[in-house]
């Protein structure tokens, strides 16, 4: 299988050279990344990074303001590294109006994006696994956006907030074509390494029938560049 690395992982990498960087995540092993950022570099000098490294790009995070204010130029820079989906990483969502909000404007960039053959989608925390009405927010979100937006699972924060990714993820269905891969600790408290937690990686991607991609991202207080390594050298034995 091939998996990809969310660049956050290894930011203090890709703030002294993306180039170094790169050649880290696919030494590593990994087949693609996702982008949080792109260092100042044009399209043209990524796209070349990616090829010299043999890596393809699976999509980015754009921040909302960028979906609201900048998003056909976004959307050129992706569309020009070959990505696939261009993903909302945190909205503030704490009422039926911010919902809607976030949906319509996933839909109008989604439909924008279908154009390039690309998608938009959303990406959750712990937050979006409350309820505000009858609704989880990600739930809402899946069902208030059309086939040109995906939702992007983040299995350590699914889990964070007391839901089993496994079975939220088939919940989702076809809307989780893009699933983050990320363990939790054993008191459900802290993103650790793939080999020092809780969280069944095979089982969670034998779980996701739709998905077309999985993301590893590494976070918490652990050494994120040492970790993301190990977590390709577990992904490289399934």
């Amino acid at each position: 299988m091939k998996f990809e690395l969310q660049l956050w992982s290894i930011s203090e990498l890709t703030q002294k050279s993306f180039p170094d960087a790169l050649s880290k995540v696919s030494e590593w092993g990994y087949s693609g990344v996702e982008f949080a950022g792109f260092g100042g570099l044009d399209s043209a000098q990524m796209k070349n990074l990616l090829d010299t490294n043999g890596l393809y790009s699976t999509g980015a995070h754009i921040p909302v303001s960028d979906f609201e204010n900048n998003f056909d130029e976004m959307l050129e820079y992706c569309h020009n590294l070959g990505m696939k989906y261009m993903i909302i990483p945190f909205a503030e969502i704490e009422t039926e109006e911010d919902i809607a909000y976030i949906a319509d404007l996933l839909n109008r960039c989604g439909d924008k994006a279908a154009k390039y053959g690309m998608k938009t989608g959303y990406h959750n925390h712990s937050g979006e696994m409350k309820f505000i009405g009858n609704r989880r927010i990600l739930d809402a979100l899946a069902e208030d956006t059309n086939d040109n937006v995906v939702i992007e699972p983040d299995v350590f924060w699914v889990k964070y907030a007391g839901v089993d990714p496994v079975e939220y993820i088939k919940k989702l269905g076809k809307k989780a074509e893009i699933i983050h891969l990320k363990q939790i600790s054993a008191d459900g408290k802290t993103n650790v390494a793939f080999p020092d937690g809780i969280l069944d990686m095979k089982e969670i991607i034998d779980a996701s029938s739709y998905a077309r991609y999985f993301v590893v991202e590494q976070e918490g207080s652990v050494d994120r560049v040492e970790a993301s390594r190990v977590n390709a050298e577990v992904l490289g034995k399934f």
